[in-house]
Order: structure tokens, then sequence, then C-alpha cells
């Protein structure tokens, strides 16, 4: 009688293969970065509580128990991104043949609550633009970008980000790079 060995590789051996296919597919540096640190963080977890890191022994319960555990230390937000992140992971790991079927097959991600962020009232927004006025450069840049806030819904990044060169003085309008 012939014992099967389990040669199914620890996730953290898989990882420098799932990062080549991810540059490989030109996913944005922040997605590898987020899509790398989920996996990096639950290999050690798996470690860390004494539960299986070879691959093809990762069972839905482990992955449940992390994302409870980033649930109970972190944002929800957060978890979810390292529910998408783990998701990605094995789906790859099934299409390399590494595993048969993920243990997240047949999981839900955690629930978002409604989050609307703080907006100002009409008397703070008229403070904040008679506070720019003025005819210095720092006024008057101040004020540019606070409208430039308002009219166009930019995030933070995406304006400071801009260039001479994002400006179209004849058509009045910005080109922005946008998240991801």
């Amino acid at each position: 009688m012939t014992t099967k060995v389990d040669t199914s590789p620890t996730l953290g051996v898989l990882t420098d293969s799932f990062e080549r296919s991810l540059w490989a597919q030109n996913r944005a540096g922040k997605t590898v970065t987020s899509y790398l640190e989920a996996v990096r963080q639950f290999d050690v977890y798996l470690g860390d509580n004494g539960m299986p890191q070879v691959i093809s022994n990762v069972g839905r319960e482990y992955v449940e128990s992390y994302i409870a555990k980033v649930l109970a230390t972190r944002k929800p937000a957060t978890a979810a991104n390292r529910y998408r992140s783990l998701q990605q992971f094995f789906k790859w790991a099934v299409g390399e043949g590494e595993i048969e079927e993920s243990p997240m097959k047949n999981m839900s991600p955690p629930k978002l609550p409604e989050f609307l962020p703080p907006v100002l009232t009409d008397d703070e927004l008229r403070r904040l633009l008679k506070a720019c006025e003025g005819t210095t450069f720092e006024d008057r840049r101040d004020m540019a970008l606070i409208r430039l806030f308002l009219d166009t819904g930019c995030r933070r990044t995406e304006i400071a980000n801009l260039k001479v060169a994002d400006i179209d003085w004849t058509l009045n309008i910005i080109v922005v790079q946008g998240k991801g």
C-alpha cells in the first residue's frame, strides 16, 4: 500500500508566482501591493494560529476565521479589501492547478455599513471661500483649489498630481488620472 504525499506548496511559496502573474496582467501597482499584503498577512495569521499553510489544506473555516479577526481589529472596508484580495489569490491558484476549488467558493463578502462622508454646511463653505479671498498668489491658488474640489469632486491625490500640461486653457478643462 502506498501513501500519497501532499506536495502542494504553501501560500508563502506561491506568493512570488502570484505577484508575477499580477504584473503580467498589467494590474495597477497599488492593486498588486494590496493583494500581496492580504495573502502575506493571511499566511502569517495561519502560522501564528497553528492552521495549515499548505494551500491544499486551507479550508473555508480558516479564511472565515481570518476575516472575522480583521473585522474585529480593523474597519469593515479593510476586511472587505482583504476578502477580495484573497478571493483573487485563490481564483489564481485554481487557474494554475494548485487547488481544485477555492476555499472561498461559497463565501460571501463582509457586509459594509453605508458610510456617508461629512459634508460642509453652506455657512462653512461661505467661510472657507471668504478665507481664500485676496490678491496674493497663495490666496488665488487656494481659491482655485477649493473651487476645483467643489466643481469636480476630484480626490485629493488627483488634484495634487495635476501638472500644467493637464490643463486645457482653451476649453477650460483639466485631465485627471483617477483611481487605478
